[in-house]
């Protein structure tokens, strides 16, 4: 009887064979000293001295990708990150464990840092990876900031140099759009994103991502439900499954001078399986409707009563259900002469983003406004119509 306890023992500790694998990161004793040591540059690439950072420790790996469906307490996050110098910003719905905020440090003078950490001070997620993420926290001003999110993989891990970065970027207010120009930073980098909100109450508005090789964005001024914005650009400059790394420009607010109307505004919407007129896609709010899933919903048409010039459809903060199958989308019309006879308006088979900005490839003049998917959603903040 004792050895079988002897051999229960082994098999759950699996310190017997040595082979002790709790998932992404390797294992590591309670006693265990991690050390993670690198340097923050400057935006001429100079060592950053005397300067803020901070180690976190994430329950999840804390990416949000604008065209695709992650946790909404990721989202949360997400945001406090793009906007961290908003103290009034709700952080209350974002549930953490003590340890969540690990370490604080300041740089040397040569921009260079060391943290060091017992084991059993870290969370590991479902897969056993101890995810972490190193920030700078711009001593919470506009200023431009980095962080690095990365998985542990050893017990001493040494990052690669961590830039700031200033695009000198510049906001265009043309007549439907604003328009955003940057330059092009000098080192290879793998993608933009831009995020931008009501600089009011810092509800996210709209987030982009941005291939490498563009120098600007062009977005219908039909999207800001808001004459005064927040915005931030972020440069992913290294982006792999384990390891992103990026730096956030200074965070900027502009007044829009002459706003366009959503067209859609106040108008009532009704969706596949649901009975009741939804007025919450309309109101300018931007909040979540997340009751989609229980009607099993994939259809929503927007009712604009009259005849309307349409040029671009913006489908703001859309989440499926399920993540596994491809996603499309199909955007309908009818007139008011024919109210239920919906016809193509060459948006057919549209790959769906989060923040999804669709122009019509001919303007035309509809009174009701079909979008369906090929897969039920999970939600929609706003439908705001150009």
């Amino acid at each position: 009887m004792k050895k079988i306890i002897m051999g229960l023992s082994c098999l759950v500790a699996s310190a017997c064979t040595g082979e002790k694998n709790p998932g992404k990161s390797p294992y590591f004793e309670d006693e265990d000293i991690l050390t993670i040591s690198g340097q923050f540059l400057d935006q001429s690439g100079q060592g950053l001295p005397e300067t803020k950072i901070a180690l976190r420790n994430l329950r999840v790996f804390a990416y949000v990708n604008p065209s695709q469906t992650y946790f909404k307490e990721t989202l949360n996050w997400f945001i406090s990150l793009a906007f961290p110098m908003f103290p009034t910003y709700d952080t209350k719905a974002v549930k953490v464990k003590p340890n969540y905020f690990l370490k604080d440090a300041v740089t040397a003078r040569d921009g260079s840092f060391r943290f060091q950490i017992r084991a059993d001070q870290t969370l590991r997620d479902a897969e056993g990876g101890i995810n972490m993420a190193l920030i700078n926290d711009g001593e919470g001003t506009s200023a431009s900031y980095a962080k690095y999110n990365f998985v542990i993989k050893e017990q001493e891990t040494s990052l690669d140099p961590i830039s700031l970065c200033d695009l000198g970027e510049t906001v265009q207010e043309n007549a439907v759009s604003l328009d955003w120009t940057w330059t092009l930073p000098s080192y290879s980098l793998d993608h933009y994103e831009v995020r931008i909100a009501d600089a009011q109450d810092n509800s996210l508005l709209w987030a982009s991502r941005v291939e490498a090789s563009a120098t600007g964005i062009n977005l219908p001024k039909s999207i800001f439900q808001a004459a005064s914005l927040r915005y931030a650009i972020e440069v992913f400059y290294r982006f792999d499954e384990e390891f992103h790394t990026s730096c956030l420009a200074p965070s900027r607010t502009i007044t829009i001078a002459n706003p366009i109307s959503n067209l859609a505004s106040s108008k009532k919407a009704t969706a596949e399986n649901i009975v009741f007129a939804i007025t919450s896609l309309t109101n300018g709010r931007f909040n979540d409707v997340s009751y989609f899933s229980a009607y099993d919903t994939r259809s929503i048409t927007i009712d604009l009563e009259e005849d309307t010039l349409i040029s671009s459809i913006n489908l703001h903060n859309l989440q499926f259900t399920s993540d596994t199958a491809p996603h499309q989308l199909l955007f309908e019309a009818a007139t008011k002469a024919a109210p239920n006879t919906f016809v193509s308006i060459g948006l057919d088979g549209e790959t769906p983003l989060r923040f999804g900005n669709y122009q019509l490839p001919t303007p035309g003049s509809y009174a009701k406004l079909r979008i369906s998917a090929n897969n039920v959603f999970s939600t929609l903040q706003e439908i705001t119509v150009q």
